[in-house]
């Protein structure tokens, strides 16, 4: 709408914001039809390096030799048009967060796989992903009321205050529940098992009770 509005028909910007925006929007256009369906961890890489190569060497450029002071011609067509290709996949990623109970995810988690695709995982529900797939414009009445009834029934609702909290309460273990180690776990391990012969404690220990458990001093998996 505010593009609609003004009455020019270009811009100018510099030759180098000018390429990046290029390089974004081939990137965009070139895998709008994934829109229409499920992206795999293969395909999401692909956008991912185009989106991050463009942006990384515009800095670069910027960084280490600065604006050249030329100036290219951004039609605000072009920029409208952008700006629907890169709507259709912000819509795409919302509605593919939806949850099977009818909640949003709020926040994302990629890593890299060893084949290089990027696999994507999620946190716990939280009430602000909520609010921000409500407060994005994309649902329509129907589907803003059944977040409002899946928030109600989940556990980020507070019977007690009649209100929501940020994040759900965890059902954290207790202390004695913790760095207990399966007997049989330990019993397929030949090395382990000879740890505990030899009265080596390096890595686990045996408790009076027979439990076992890893040695107290490990604050993680580097230590070990």
């Amino acid at each position: 709408d505010i593009l609609a509005k003004t009455n020019h028909q270009e811009v100018s910007v510099s030759e180098e914001l000018l390429d990046c925006f290029r390089r974004i929007d081939a990137t965009l256009r070139e895998r709008q039809g994934l829109t229409s369906g499920d992206i795999s961890n293969a395909q999401r890489r692909a956008i991912l390096d185009g989106l991050g190569t463009a942006s990384s060497d515009y800095r670069h450029k910027i960084y280490k030799e600065d604006f050249s002071g030329r100036k290219g011609t951004l039609a605000l067509s072009d920029l409208a048009s952008f700006v629907e290709v890169a709507l259709s996949h912000l819509e795409h990623s919302i509605r593919a967060n939806k949850r099977a109970d009818g909640l949003y995810h709020a926040y994302n988690l990629m890593t890299v796989e060893a084949d290089g695709g990027v696999d994507i995982t999620y946190l716990p529900e939280m009430l602000e992903g909520q609010v921000a797939v409500l407060s994005s414009g994309l649902l329509d009445a129907k589907e803003s009321l059944e977040v409002l009834d899946a928030l109600k029934a989940s556990a980020l609702f507070r019977e007690d205050q009649y209100s929501y909290v940020l994040y759900p309460n965890k059902d954290l273990p207790r202390f004695l529940d913790k760095n207990n180690l399966d007997p049989k776990a330990v019993a397929d391990s030949a090395l382990l098992t000879q740890l505990l012969a030899d009265g080596n404690q390096d890595i686990v220990t045996q408790d009076c009770l027979g439990g076992f458990h890893f040695n107290g001093n490990f604050h993680n998996v580097k230590a070990l």
